[in-house]
């Protein structure tokens, strides 16, 4: 599988997820009346409507499969993240175990090439673990992060990639890194229940940070550089 067949798969089942679970959290709001202006749409619409039925279950409001939990314990775009991976995993079912493997190696790939200081620079800015002005985001933060942008498809993760300042402009962010919801294990799961066995590793890859620690420790205790090297990640993020 290259990596044109990967997003497309991806992007499709983003595309599924995200319009069914709109459609589900717009009926259910429907019912109980009280529904925003129709000027605001898109996520910001979306997450009203699920604030509204926060006390509701998710396998009562988007769930074709049971999904534990509230409708208000987590953000939407996780959410979205939870169908997405049911549908990829029913898309890798029906795929050859050849392409499973495929699909499992460009992951592999695109969470090597995301681990990086710039990215994680980013979400230093953006990540918030409470009300104290800290910078912190943990290594297995980032990794969950990463995993999100990947589902959020080719043209997400490629503009975080080349600047991840571009972030600022996506909706579906708040000061909680949203994390992904399968993604790295969804062809291995596929692959072990088909294969009766575990798929193997991508040989050669490190896992080294791109850039340097020694990078980032610089940038972890310098806000000053921070804020200029992310201006609107820092307004969005910070100037409040």
């Amino acid at each position: 599988m290259d990596r044109a067949q990967f997003w497309a798969m991806v992007e499709a089942a983003r595309t599924a997820s995200r319009q069914r679970v709109y459609r589900q959290v717009e009926l259910a709001a429907a019912q109980l009346g009280d529904l925003p202006p129709p000027e605001v749409v898109g996520y910001r619409r979306m997450e009203l409507l699920a604030a509204r039925l926060g006390e509701r279950q998710l396998s009562e409001v988007v769930g074709d499969q049971p999904m534990e939990g509230r409708l208000g314990d987590r953000p939407l775009t996780e959410v979205v993240s939870l169908r997405q991976i049911e549908l990829l995993a029913g898309r890798l079912g029906e795929l050859p175990l050849s392409e499973v493997v495929g699909f499992h190696r460009v992951v592999e790939e695109l969470e090597a090439e995301s681990f990086r200081v710039d990215l994680w620079a980013a979400a230093l800015v953006i990540h918030r673990m409470g009300p104290v002005d800290d910078f912190w985001c943990s290594e297995d933060t980032l990794w969950g992060f990463r995993e999100w942008l990947v589902e959020q498809g080719r043209q997400v993760y490629e503009a975080a990639i080349a600047d991840p300042d571009s972030l600022a402009d996506n909706p579906e962010l708040d000061e909680s890194l949203p994390w992904g919801k399968g993604i790295w294990g969804v062809a291995m799961t596929v692959y072990e229940q088909r294969a009766d066995e575990e798929l193997p590793g991508l040989e050669g890859w490190s896992g080294d940070l791109i850039g340097g620690l020694e990078a980032l420790h610089a940038l972890w205790n310098d806000q000053e550089g921070l804020r200029r090297r992310y201006p609107r990640l820092w307004a969005r993020f910070r100037q409040h």
